[in-house]
């Protein structure tokens, strides 16, 4: 969403009440070349923390419905980050509400009915004279850096791999990734910057284009295994090229992107038995993937899988027989899937068109604990039941939403607009979060 490239953008934070209104202008503003959205919030207090984080030089409040929550928003604003420029965009305005949010500091109004290209144009204006806001105690680009890859579910140590640092410096960034977002934990810190708007939301990735021609190299992956034996035995016995990953190189140049440099043809990852860390970051694909696994995927991780490169799912039993067909297919970029898990797929599909993760009930009671940073005891606690019934739920839960851990299915569940992060509990340290009163700094 931030787009830092050049010194004349001008960085925009947004304010409505409605969701749907604030994805809809976040879209339309990041498309201009000139601004730069660097977040969003839904209420006056979320503004604040978003303003004391990310530094921007123009905030919009737009159709708030209510005069008192703009005028909040701009004293606020103006009494904090006196250098912030306040747009608001109105509906309706009477003669006292103008008078009053002149007092609060507003510098320009807008009328909705003038339409977007209005605002387009008050904002391109700035682009000559910004205000040059400090980022103060504001986060990092690393830190959001960090904090987008702690929301797509990666650990430490891998955090730490795919941006060349050490793990001590990742951990000494998360701690400071958390007190300026007032949280405790990595759960709260993803739903809190989710609210906020500074976390891109990861983008859903197609098997990627393959190079097509020559013989294909395989590139195999995962844990030494009776059925990485049986895969090595049915490439040679084939004459197909193959490269066996050891996990030492992986951490320094993954490939396949290492093996495309020297390769000529097409070259296909095989996952065989892969751990959760065999499997490529959505970044990272850059090869089509053979799954082989002696267990039978669900539904969801196929459909997870398909988005992150997947091409083929082979049983482990089926080694000897399928193995280099589902290579030879990828290759060339056809999918190779099992008649019957086709025709789930399609009929799951069709029971769910609007592509939302159907919830329970419970399992949107655990979302919501988690967002608020509880443990599995405090969840169980809290609604009266087991603490395997939690993890059996959670469990499902990270299914449905194509997860692998909390941090995940926060980032996931912000995304498909399944829960809001604002109503989540997280820790006070005290203060007030914006001032119930006082007067303009600066002259409008």
């Amino acid at each position: 969403m931030d787009n830092p490239g050049g010194d004349q953008h001008v960085r925009v934070a947004l304010m409505t009440e409605k969701r749907l209104f604030r994805d809809a202008l976040v879209s339309c503003l990041g498309t201009q070349e000139a601004l730069s959205v660097v977040g969003h919030a839904g209420s006056a207090e979320d503004l604040l923390v978003l303003c004391g984080l990310r530094s921007p030089d123009v905030v919009v409040v737009a159709d708030c419905g209510d005069v008192r929550t703009a005028q909040a928003a701009a004293t606020a604003v103006r009494q904090h980050h006196p250098r912030t420029r306040v747009v608001l965009v109105y509906e309706q305005m009477s003669p006292d509400d103008l008078a009053s949010l002149w007092r609060a500091g507003v510098d320009t109004l807008v009328p909705a009915s003038h339409g977007l290209e209005a605002l387009l144009v008050l904002l391109r204006r700035a682009v000559g004279g910004q205000n040059g806001a400090s980022e103060g105690e504001g986060l990092t680009d690393r830190e959001r850096e960090i904090l987008a890859l702690v929301g797509a579910g990666h650990t430490v140590c891998r955090i730490a791999s795919l941006l060349q640092t050490t793990v001590h410096e990742v951990e000494n960034a998360k701690r400071r990734i958390y007190r300026k977002l007032d949280v405790a934990s990595h759960s709260q810190a993803v739903a809190r910057a989710a609210a906020l708007g500074i976390m891109d939301r990861p983008a859903l990735t197609g098997p990627r284009t393959v190079r097509t021609g020559g013989v294909p190299l395989a590139v195999l992956r995962g844990p030494q295994s009776v059925t990485r034996q049986q895969a090595v035995v049915a490439l040679l016995a084939h004459g197909v090229p193959f490269a066996l990953e050891q996990a030492a190189t992986r951490a320094v140049a993954p490939r396949p992107q290492g093996a495309e440099a020297w390769h000529r043809g097409p070259t296909v990852l095989v996952l065989v038995e892969p751990t959760p860390q065999d499997w490529p970051s959505p970044d990272a694909v850059r090869s089509p993937i053979v799954l082989v696994s002696m267990n039978d995927p669900a539904d969801v991780d196929v459909v997870e899988g398909l988005g992150r490169g997947l091409a083929a799912v082979i049983g482990a039993d089926r080694v000897t027989e399928d193995l280099v067909p589902a290579i030879t297919l990828a290759a060339r970029g056809y999918l190779a899937l099992d008649a019957n898990r086709v025709r789930m797929l399609l009929a799951n599909q069709r029971r769910d068109r609007d592509g939302l993760p159907a919830l329970t009930a419970r399992e949107s009671d655990i979302l919501r604990s988690i967002a608020a940073g509880h443990t599995v005891r405090q969840t169980a606690r809290s609604l009266g039941i087991a603490e395997k019934t939690v993890e059996n739920t959670q469990a499902r839960l990270f299914r449905k939403l194509g997860a692998h851990n909390r941090a995940g299915a926060l980032a996931a569940a912000h995304g498909w607009g399944l829960i809001e992060a604002d109503g989540a509990e997280r820790p006070r340290n005290g203060r007030a979060p914006w001032p119930q009163h006082g007067r303009t700094l600066t002259e409008p």
